[in-house]
């Protein structure tokens, strides 16, 4: 995925990767600049609108989410990444953010990147998408 993604967008490399699967590729990357509990596995700027033609982003947060299937599946969000995902949707101006679903499809084959999910918050809101809640954990607290 990072290298279809260098090839898509200027200045992307391995140090826009923030989740914890990057020290399994560049087991030299510095811990720090890892951050699992973000809510994407790429942090990116995109100062000149090349990935939304025209409108640029301070941050551009990508998560990817795969499949086996050559077409694209339905694919599950945490709570976390729903709220990145959300945050970035109510940014505007200078300050702009956005949340990019990558979905990757064929990944034990050929994978390929199907499409890029551009402000899911809005595509839900568009009718372009659906999202439901799958599950909620529940703690009983026993009595002391």
């Amino acid at each position: 995925v990072l290298q279809m993604l260098s090839q898509k967008l200027p200045d992307f490399s391995e140090r826009n990767w923030v989740s914890s699967f990057r020290a399994t590729y560049f087991p030299g990357a510095p811990a720090a600049a890892m951050d699992n509990a973000l809510g994407a596995d790429f942090v990116w700027s995109d100062p000149k609108g090349a990935l939304v033609k025209g409108r640029p982003h301070k941050r551009v947060y990508l998560e990817v989410k795969s499949c086996t299937a050559a077409e694209p599946q339905p694919f599950r969000m945490s709570w976390n990444e729903w709220a990145l995902a959300e945050r970035c949707h109510k940014t505007r101006g200078p300050d702009a953010e956005l949340y990019v679903v990558v979905v990757v499809t064929g990944v034990t084959t050929t994978p390929q990147i199907a499409s890029l999910m551009c402000d899911p918050v809005q595509q839900v809101k568009d009718g372009l998408a659906t999202v439901a809640p799958s599950e909620l954990v529940v703690t009983q607290l026993l009595a002391q």
